[in-house]
């Protein structure tokens, strides 16, 4: 990444709410700054690949050699989807921040992001 290298990150089952769980350990140690994992539940959980502007604006990467993927769906099987909460950083461009076949989360938080 120091180089100009992207991360793209999603995640699965994991235990949310746990700061000492290895998945919130790595992500407060990459985005630098304490986070909450939450797992609210919504299995079968249907993405936009991009609901953000920050993330509709990312052309360079979501508009790729394979096209373009932004007026796409990604989902989530039973287990539902994790969300990295409380970071307030300008480094991570959000594309995904809600399912689309559940109403809006009162907390919303990163399903789908990168770096």
């Amino acid at each position: 990444m120091d180089k100009g290298g992207k991360v793209f990150y999603t995640m699965d089952e994991m235990e949310p709410n746990n700061v000492n769980a290895p998945t919130n350990k790595f992500l407060t140690g990459l985005l630098g700054q304490p986070l909450l994992i939450a797992k609210p539940s919504e299995n079968y959980g249907v993405y936009r690949f991009t609901d953000t502007q920050e993330g509709e604006n990312d052309v360079a990467i979501l508009d790729g050699v394979f096209g373009d993927v932004r007026p796409y769906y990604w989902g989530q099987d039973r287990v539902g989807t994790t969300y990295v909460r409380g970071y307030t950083g300008t480094d991570a461009i959000v594309y995904s921040n809600r399912a689309q076949n559940y109403k809006p989360q009162v907390k919303p938080g990163m399903a789908f992001f990168r770096l």
